[in-house]
């Protein structure tokens, strides 16, 4: 009997193993290597941080708020940047659903398992993407093409080894609804029952990042419009019942967490008003056209280049023969467009305060994390300028060889973009994250379990295995440790220079505050002990 193999299968499977292999760098390079000798693990972000502590008491205590009692004291001063605080309870300061989903399955299959995650869904995400553009686009080689460039795309790989940001997850659940969504209107039998399983994945998505909501309602609104036809009455009422649904879900969790049921973490509790402008919900950093151009040119095309590089060679190739593309594209092209709009009106507005965020980090800022859908989005556009260039006449014969060409040329630009990014790829972070582990062990020997460490940006290193404090916000710093210090020894790690340390020094005596220099930490890191003056 002759074994027919399936070529598609088969090229799927090695894709997605191979890229695979990359999206786990970070887990068997830096987390299963310092599992086992080290209390805590230690993240590159304090997202990451704070994520993984809330997964870890829910899945222990079904509860999402952490009691801090010395916080009633100290007018909210113990806690992370990724942390907030009310009522001097640590809570998330984040959409609740992404925690619910990882703890959920943490229960399951152990707190270790959801480190897998990323990868995992990265690698699914894959297959979905062929999925999709197959039944949107008709053609096997685009499909195919449209999937390899995802499988090696930089900001998605270097994105898939941060394994407790939600942004894989998040993006995971939009091609799995997505996916659903155009299953539902091809089968024979079951259709209700697939669009509603689409439509709670949908929804879960859209609530698991409401800030996402407009751009992603644009998708959905114009996919409805493109396909009346196929949509019934009872597809309206089966959404809206499950959107009712799960947003009382939400609005449960809201209230058990934060006490309110339209309060969530973003908030600032300790403002005397929780209001929320109306301008905030469409722009919530305002407009400031410079920066929005800006933004886009930096972030979205310069930081991709090669990939603008085909699709204007393609248009340069077609002409006014771009006119006569397919509907499906004209379609297609009008949805890209559109969200990319909205959704560039929300983030490109937006200027980082660090100055050293903005100077240093390329692959990591949050302009590239909240642009990963996009990215995504245009993917079938350069498959299909790829498609367009080699379709010629001359090249016609021989345009698989060129497009495999062309497509590892991609691979290796984005390859070394995640990983020789050189103060944020994935090979800076691994350096990083072994010196955060060097200062981790070098404070554990010196600073009691007891103590509460003051630093500046690395709470990410010392939290949860001390309480730590970051200052931030309006209130006067030195005054409240002055409170903390009748309970509690307090130390300051910190890369400060003379000048700063100085300039702290006398802040900290005006509250009756002496620094007492204990040791040199690696990395040009001080650690300080404070001291009421007697």
């Amino acid at each position: 009997m002759k074994i027919k193999f399936n070529k598609t299968l088969i090229y799927l499977s090695l894709l997605s193993l191979v890229a695979g292999f990359f999206y786990s760098h970070d887990l068997f390079f830096i987390y299963l290597k310092y599992l086992d000798f080290f209390p805590q693990i230690i993240f590159n972000w304090p997202d990451a941080n704070a994520n993984y502590f809330f997964v870890k008491l829910f899945t222990q205590t079904n509860t999402l708020s952490f009691y801090e009692p010395l916080n009633i004291i100290t007018d909210n001063i113990i806690h992370t940047r990724s942390i907030n605080v009310l009522s001097g309870s640590l809570v998330p300061m984040s959409w609740l659903w992404p925690i619910i989903l990882w703890a959920s399955l943490a229960k399951i299959f152990g707190l270790f398992s959801i480190l897998w995650l990323n990868p995992i869904l990265a690698m699914l995400s894959l297959w979905l993407v062929y999925a999709i553009s197959q039944n949107l686009f008709k053609d096997k080689n685009l499909s195919f093409l449209i999937t390899a460039l995802l499988a090696f795309f930089a900001p998605w790989l270097y994105f898939a080894n941060l394994v407790m940001l939600p942004s894989i997850l998040i993006i995971f659940l939009y091609l799995l609804s997505a996916y659903l969504f155009l299953k539902s209107f091809s089968v024979a039998r079951g259709k209700l029952i697939i669009f509603s399983i689409a439509s709670a994945i949908f929804v879960l998505s859209v609530l698991a990042r409401p800030s996402e909501f407009i751009w992603l309602a644009s998708i959905l609104l114009l996919s409805i419009y493109f396909n009346k036809n196929k949509i019934q009455i009872k597809h309206y009422f089966t959404f809206i019942i499950i959107f009712l649904i799960f947003t009382s879900i939400t609005l449960y969790f809201n209230n058990l967490v934060y006490g309110n049921y339209f309060s969530f973490g973003y908030l600032n509790f300790q403002a005397t008003s929780s209001a929320i402008p109306a301008q905030s919900i469409f722009l919530p950093f305002g407009w400031q056209t410079k920066i929005f151009l800006k933004n886009i040119f930096y972030h979205f095309i310069l930081l991709i280049w090669p990939y603008w590089i085909l699709v204007l060679t393609a248009l340069i190739i077609l002409r006014k023969k771009v006119f006569a593309l397919e509907n499906i594209w004209k379609k297609y092209l009008l949805i890209c467009v559109v969200a990319s709009f909205l959704l560039f009106i929300y983030y490109a507005n937006w200027d980082i305060a660090d100055m050293s965020v903005k100077q240093y980090n390329k692959i990591s800022n949050s302009y590239v994390r909240y642009f990963l859908p996009l990215y995504i989005l245009w993917l079938p556009i350069f498959a299909k300028s790829i498609q367009i260039i080699f379709n010629s006449p001359r090249v016609v014969a021989g345009k698989y060889f060129y497009q495999t060409i062309i497509i590892v040329l991609l691979s290796i630009f984005s390859l070394h973009l995640a990983f020789y990014a050189p103060f944020d790829g994935l090979l800076a972070q691994k350096k990083n994250i072994k010196i955060y582990y060097q200062q981790f062990e070098q404070v554990k020997n010196l600073v009691p379990a007891d103590a509460i460490i003051l630093t500046i940006k690395s709470d990410k290193i010392f939290f949860p295995s001390y309480p730590v404090i970051v200052p931030q916000g309006d209130l006067p710093l030195w005054p409240r440790i002055a409170k903390l210090l009748t309970q509690r020894s307090v130390f300051y790690v910190h890369d400060l220079s003379e000048v700063d340390i100085a300039r702290e020094k006398e802040l900290a005596l005006q509250a009756g505050i002496e620094l007492n220099f204990v040791s040199a930490l690696e990395n040009n890191f001080k650690l300080e002990e404070l001291k009421l003056i007697k």
